[in-house]
């Protein structure tokens, strides 16, 4: 599914963590995150996203980034610690 479309409430609203993985229905996903926000990598990996190595990228030649993928199949359950 893709997550950059889906429906919402309003059209000005964004969607919560718990609802893309809801929305997902325990499809891979995959995000982007700075390499250096060891906060939301740590908040990924809690919740069944892994790093994939050798991924980070610059993003407009400043913010280094790195891809993430959280496998088919992993529990809708997320955790915030």
């Amino acid at each position: 599914r893709d997550l950059h479309s889906f429906p919402t409430r309003r059209s000005s609203d964004l969607w919560s963590f718990d609802q893309a993985i809801a929305y997902a229905d325990g499809a891979q996903m995959e995000l982007k995150v700075a390499s250096y926000n060891t906060r939301a990598i740590r908040f990924y990996e809690k919740n069944g996203f892994k790093i994939v190595p050798d991924s980070e990228v610059m993003f407009a030649d400043k913010i280094p980034i790195v891809k993430m993928l959280r496998e088919g199949g992993v529990s809708n359950a997320f955790k915030f610690r």
